[in-house]
């Protein structure tokens, strides 16, 4: 009896890990996109001191953050940049709670096919401003290192 039990057992645990395992492919989600030939690519970094936790960033009326700006924080964190359609784009950057004093920060850029793009919020909450710049990325053809620097200071001895 014990036997016949183990084995009934055993089938049973065979059949249900066999159809456990048999599972449909999940429809695609989210399709990846890899032609950026019409896109520009942007960046956004929150050095408005005192910004809250509560800023966003709009194009063309559309939210494109889905977690909030706070100060000293580049969007988006995870990626290098991300996508929008070149042409003339209307940026809106502020603040989503209501009662705040943070001055929204609007503006338009003529964002170039296939250019880089880094947006860099500074000042005060009550004063904000922007300044957008093109982040020229080269790929060397040679076989050398780029490193992007800034001063070399030496001591004397």
């Amino acid at each position: 009896m014990k036997v016949t039990n183990i084995i009934i057992c055993g089938a049973l645990l065979a059949c249900s890990v066999f159809v456990l395992s048999c599972f449909k492919n999940p429809p695609e989600v989210v399709v990846e996109n890899n032609d950026f030939g019409d896109k520009t690519l942007v960046q956004v970094f929150n050095a408005t001191v005192n910004s809250t936790g509560t800023t966003h960033v709009f194009v063309d009326g559309s939210p494109v953050t889905g977690a909030a700006l706070t100060y000293g924080t580049l969007f988006p964190s995870s990626a290098y940049a991300f996508a929008i359609n070149a042409g003339l784009r209307s940026f809106t950057i502020r603040s989503t709670s209501a009662g705040t004093t943070q001055t929204p920060i609007v503006f338009s850029e003529n964002m170039v096919s296939g250019k880089n793009y880094t947006i860099f919020m500074y000042d005060t909450i009550t004063a904000a401003k922007q300044v957008t710049v093109v982040s020229d990325i080269v790929i060397p053809t040679d076989n050398k290192a780029r490193v992007r620097g800034g001063c070399i200071f030496q001591t004397e001895k």
